[in-house]
């Protein structure tokens, strides 16, 4: 009885997405006000720094792609703070909005010395 508790303890965990595992799925297919939205959930909620860092750039990027450049600046530095060696995610770093407004917060952290 506990194995077979136990069993479907584990493969529930495994079928019920995390909002990161979501907002990287809506990232990666484009849609950006869910990634933005699940993104920037999951990040306040991680405890490990370098995931957090992740999430939030990804939600800034996911703010660029929208045309919401406070959204933007805000999550990139939120990013920069807590891993200052944080890179936009490969599927937009093309992006000529996403890469501006992230050297922009690039720069504003930079500039206050953090």
């Amino acid at each position: 009885m506990v194995i077979c508790l136990l069993s479907f303890w584990l493969l529930a965990g495994r079928l019920i997405a995390s909002p990161a595992d979501d907002g990287r799925k809506a990232f990666e297919s484009g849609d950006y006000k869910k990634a933005y939205k699940l993104l920037t959930k999951a990040a306040k909620k991680s405890k490990d720094p370098l995931e957090k860092a992740d999430l939030f750039v990804m939600a800034g990027a996911s703010a660029a792609k929208m045309g919401k450049k406070k959204g933007a600046k805000s999550r990139f530095g939120k990013a920069l703070k807590l891993n200052p060696d944080v890179s936009l995610p490969a599927a937009v770093a093309s992006d000529s909005k996403v890469k501006k407004y992230f050297a922009s917060a690039q720069r504003k952290f930079n500039r206050s010395g953090l």
